[in-house]
């Protein structure tokens, strides 16, 4: 929905503040309306020039261009708002004769728009930047009540949302490889959204995901985006990138004569696609009684139906892992993100009991290449026994 009419309100709103309410003449207005044009509406662009406004096939340098031109716009829309409310505000204040001098004007109207958009494109260009940086270590430790004493210090790195794509290629999925392998995790976890496109177009990028190590395996589930990839292609080539995948299933892994239940879901996308939905029972059906269980669910918003469902079961989840948010990307849109996902955005939760991370992400979609304020991640989480 954001995508969908938010940049047509966009382009209209800067249609009519700069451009016609603007003292150019005719022909400018109307070269200027169709230069904005294409700016603030990249992905109907996408749509009509290429045939996809999910993942279109653009070199890298033109994604992030898109993602400069179209955050600026914003950035601009939210300043000239902003001082037209400050103006409104003013103007009341002198009705009401609670101002009673005229304030000093430095700058022409023109000038202050030049400024406006010049700190707009500067911050917009930061934001291309922190969203293509090779993602961070985030280190951290959580205690789970029924860990055993012999398994504290186990490991884990999670990687949510890596999206390789024409943005995120190659090289840069090699860097988050060997920043993993540099963990030295007992287990690598991806929680979904691997990738954007279909497997003849990223499987050269994602053949470094082969060079991955963890004593105990590399497992996955899916995100929506396998959906939209080209699901069942996906599913049959994730494993000989090395990716064990967890669909309504789970792993036993034995460590220490101990046993941990991994286990892995679906995504709810897939009802569109005709797949199977996810079902927490038949993914923890036949799970020791015993055995610390790890959840891979892409969604943290299923977190309290899951934490409820496994109850019911008598097979509580110990730890839900998830994604899908990027931490809401921009510092103050993680407001409305949270609330599109139950409460849900970045960091540790306590759902009824059930401890769950979710991770700001290793990547993010190409259609809209900014991070403000929330950098991506690979995190690394040390479970530990109370």
């Amino acid at each position: 929905m954001i995508f969908t009419i938010g940049p047509f309100v966009l382009y209209f709103f800067l249609l009519l503040r700069l451009v016609i309410l603007s003292g150019l003449s005719p022909k400018c207005k109307a070269l200027a309306g169709m230069i904005l044009l294409p700016l603030a509406l990249p992905f109907a662009l996408n749509r009509i020039v290429l045939g996809s406004g999910a993942a279109p096939e653009l070199p890298a340098f033109i994604f992030k261009m898109q993602g400069w031109c179209f955050f600026t716009l914003i950035l601009l829309l939210c300043l000239l708002l902003l001082y037209d409310l400050f103006r409104l505000g003013r103007a009341l204040a002198k009705k009401s004769g609670q101002s009673g001098t005229s304030p000093r004007r430095p700058f022409s109207p023109d000038r202050r728009k030049a400024v406006f958009a010049l700190l707009a494109a500067c911050t917009a260009a930061y934001g291309v930047k922190q969203a293509v940086d090779v993602p961070d270590i985030h280190d951290m430790e959580v205690p789970l009540r029924r860990l055993p004493k012999e398994l504290d210090g186990l490991t884990l790195a999670q990687v949510s949302d890596l999206h390789a794509s024409a943005l995120l290629r190659g090289d840069r999925i090699r860097a988050v490889v060997e920043r993993v392998n540099a963990l030295k995790a007992d287990l690598v976890l991806f929680t979904g959204d691997t990738v954007d496109g279909r497997t003849e177009q990223r499987w050269e990028s994602l053949l470094p995901l082969r060079e991955i190590k963890a004593d105990l395996g590399v497992y996955a589930c899916v995100g929506n985006h396998e959906y939209y990839s080209g699901y069942p292609s996906w599913i049959k080539a994730f494993p000989q990138l090395g990716l064990k995948m967890l669909l309504n299933s789970h792993a036993l892994i034995a460590v220490n004569r101990h046993r941990i239940v991994l286990a892995g879901l679906t995504d709810t996308t897939a009802a569109g696609f005709s797949y199977e939905t996810p079902d927490l029972n038949k993914a923890l059906a036949g799970t020791p009684e015993d055995a610390v269980r790890i959840l891979l669910d892409h969604r943290p918003s299923n977190a309290r139906q899951n934490s409820a469902s496994a109850l019911n079961m008598q097979r509580p989840v110990d730890l839900q892992l998830s994604g899908h948010t990027h931490g809401g990307q921009i510092a103050g849109m993680n407001h409305i993100v949270k609330k599109m996902n139950q409460g849900f955005v970045y960091g540790w939760y306590e759902v009824n009991g059930m401890p769950m991370y979710v991770s700001s992400g290793a990547g993010l979609w190409g259609g809209f290449p900014i991070r403000l304020g929330v950098p991506s991640e690979i995190a690394r989480i040390v479970l530990r026994a109370v």
